[in-house]
């Protein structure tokens, strides 16, 4: 989504955050966020969302008393929301239709067209439109 323009060590980033070292070491283990270089925790460089991640992450361990597989899972449900976010605003109703016949086909074969309309925030006459340019 956005190219990275701040990068944090691990060090920095449990000083400046105040985050248990092993908090984060945890984090990075299961998988929930990675540095963006570095091969041991020494070397780790971080960029923002990284950071953000990590931050989310420890949030949901220690408030909600999750365990890690739980955290791990619902991170990686709030990146890909973010992501159907993002590109809600950045594409245009024909790149997201276009998507939907690469990612999700059993979608648009299974599911009324005027539901798939509203999935894509358009009517159905424009979904129809989209359709005869697109085949």
């Amino acid at each position: 989504m956005v190219d990275t323009l701040l990068v944090i060590s691990f060090e920095e980033l449990c000083q400046v955050e105040r985050l248990n070292q092993e908090l984060i070491v945890e984090v990075i283990d299961y998988g929930i966020a990675e540095p963006v270089s570095g091969d041991d925790k020494n070397d780790w460089m971080f960029d923002t969302s990284s950071v953000r991640w990590v931050k989310k992450a420890i949030t949901l361990y220690s408030q909600l008393e999750l365990d890690w597989v739980a955290v791990a899972m619902i991170v990686e449900l709030l990146k890909q929301k973010e992501m159907l976010e993002y590109n809600r605003i950045t594409k245009t109703p024909d790149d997201l239709y276009k998507d939907l016949l690469v990612y999700k086909p059993h979608w648009l074969q299974n599911i009324p067209q005027y539901h798939i309309a509203s999935y894509l925030t358009i009517t159905p006459e424009t979904l129809s439109r989209i359709r005869k340019r697109i085949s």
